[in-house]
This record gives C-alpha cells, sequence and structure tokens, in this order.
C-alpha cells in the first residue's frame, strides 16, 4: 500500500510540478501567518491538494512570477469546484491542454500573458460537460 503511495505522489509531482508547503506559500506570497494562507484557500483565491499523510501542498504553478496567485484561480476554483470529486481534478484541469486554448494548457496560457477570460470560458464548458455526464 505504501508504495502505491508513493508511486501516486510521484506521478502527481511529475504532472503537476512543484507542490509547495504552507510555510513556502506563506514566504512566496509575503503571508504574515499560517492563517492567512488558511484564509486564501477558504476564499478560494488558492488552490490546496491533500495528501495522504494528513498535510497540505500547493501547486506552484498557480503563482505569478511576482510570486501573487492568478486573480483567474478563484474563479477557476468557483467553476469547478462543485463539478469535480476532488482539487487533484482542477489542478489536473489547468495543466491539461485545451483545444480552444490553441492546444496550451490553462496555466501556459496565463504563463504567456494571454486573456484569463478565455480560461474561465473554458472552465464553464468543462464544468458544463462534468455536471451532464
Amino acid at each position: 500500500m505504501e508504495s502505491r503511495r508513493a508511486e501516486s505522489r510521484a506521478v502527481w509531482r511529475a504532472f503537476l510540478g512543484p507542490l509547495l508547503s504552507q510555510t513556502e506559500v506563506q514566504d512566496l506570497i509575503g503571508a504574515a501567518s499560517a492563517q492567512d494562507v488558511d484564509a486564501l484557500v477558504q476564499e478560494r483565491r488558492l488552490l490546496a491538494l491533500p495528501t495522504h499523510e494528513g498535510d497540505v501542498v500547493y501547486p506552484a504553478f498557480q503563482f505569478r512570477a511576482d510570486g501573487s496567485p492568478y486573480p483567474v484561480i478563484r474563479r477557476v476554483i468557483e467553476i469547478l469546484g462543485p463539478v469535480v470529486e476532488s482539487p487533484y481534478m482542477i489542478a489536473s484541469w489547468l495543466k491539461s491542454r485545451k483545444a480552444d486554448l490553441g492546444g496550451r494548457t490553462p496555466i501556459d496560457w496565463l504563463e504567456m500573458g494571454k486573456d484569463p477570460r478565455r480560461v474561465v470560458t473554458e472552465a464553464r464548458l468543462s464544468a458544463s460537460h462534468l455536471a451532464h455526464s
């Protein structure tokens, strides 16, 4: 069982890229406390992923070069959260290629400085498909 969990963690890390601890996020965004990070998660401004060990990690891809979270992450979480089984599905969606984004991932799209409204539109389309399947 433990080897399967380790394998699962390795697969997710390879797909999602770096995963940050709460302390690393706190330092990155200049938060005064861990509670400030928790508040951003509660406000859906940060995507948090629970681990099998009971910790929480945060995909590094949701942060811009200046360390601030992409504002559109909030909308994506609000749109997809009610129709997916776990936050890992939202993370996976953000890192999966979309034909309507020119074959790029939503995160690639944002990193290129493209219109974040297109990411919201894609999230709505995906949510609609998921809700009706």
